[in-house]
């Protein structure tokens, strides 16, 4: 695919960018986030924030293939009469 240009992201550190650059990946471009900001020995979680909302308007991505609920979330958990969990539902905030 010339022309195309690529991005590399997710995970990515020092160490694996020098291994990228070093089998001449053909990648144009990287991202990098939680593993350069994160100390090595300190738990992260690794995810993505997404913007659903700014100043009261509900906000949604609007990339092709990729549908998601626009506005604030709420997990909904269900349990069974022992306490244990059956499930998570993820709804709209004002959803019941």
């Amino acid at each position: 695919m010339h022309g195309t240009t690529i991005l590399a992201s997710g995970n990515l550190d020092e160490y694996r960018l020098r291994d990228l650059m070093g089998c001449d990946a053909p990648i144009h471009g990287s991202g990098v986030g939680t593993r350069m900001n994160t100390s090595a020995d300190a738990p992260y979680l690794d995810c993505a924030y997404k913007l659903v909302e700014y100043a009261g308007e509900p906000r949604r991505k609007r990339s092709e293939g990729k549908v998601t609920l626009s506005g604030r979330k709420q997990v909904f958990r269900s349990r069974d009469k022992g306490g244990r969990i059956l499930e998570d539902r993820h709804a709209g905030a004002s959803d019941a």
